[in-house]
């Protein structure tokens, strides 16, 4: 259903370009506005019920929400993502100012930050958070404008040095090991 935004978005943006998890931008905006026409828990929404007007509007609104979004956000979808970088610096940075002795256990443990909060810049924490809860930080992002990228460092922080942490912590070294038994 949204490849086309996609496609419009990078003839619109030639700079920015399509990289793995973006797709997972549209999808609280999709949710949001599907639930203006089906009806229940979306677990029983089923696109055979809309019609082919209603389909291509939400795929309108969705496209043009998404590039409003983007916008202020370019440098992160760049080619070698730059802005996604300097994120991860400052995160890093931040945390550290904070509260050096996260910093420091996560340097004894060859914890890099780009090894977790890359993916977190890069879709925005929708894969970190219960989805019910994302159109609430959603509507913050939207409300922050072009000063998301920053506020986003901000909550990656506030994950790191709260109860949420230990959570965290777990699921990366989970992902670590993983990854190096594949390897």
């Amino acid at each position: 259903m949204m490849s086309q935004e996609f496609v419009f978005r990078a003839i619109w943006h030639p700079a920015s370009r399509y990289v793995q998890g973006i797709n997972d931008l549209v999808t609280p905006f999709l949710m949001v506005f599907l639930s203006k026409h089906l009806e229940g828990g979306m677990d029983n929404w089923s696109m055979l019920s809309l019609s082919p007007e209603n389909i291509s509007n939400i795929e309108a609104d969705c496209y043009w929400c998404l590039s409003k979004l983007l916008d202020g956000m370019q440098d992160q979808y760049k080619f070698a993502q730059p802005g996604i970088q300097r994120l991860v610096f400052k995160l890093k940075k931040l945390v550290r100012r904070i509260y050096e002795p996260v910093s420091r256990h996560m340097e004894d443990q060859g914890l890099e930050f780009l090894q977790f909060a890359f993916r977190w810049f890069n879709c925005l924490l929708i894969r970190e958070i219960p989805f019910h809860l994302v159109t609430r930080l959603w509507d913050t992002y939207l409300a922050e404008g072009d000063a998301l990228p920053e506020f986003l460092v901000y909550i990656s922080a506030s994950f790191l040095l709260t109860d949420y942490s230990s959570t965290i912590f777990c699921t990366i070294l989970q992902e670590r090991a993983v990854l190096k038994f594949v390897n």
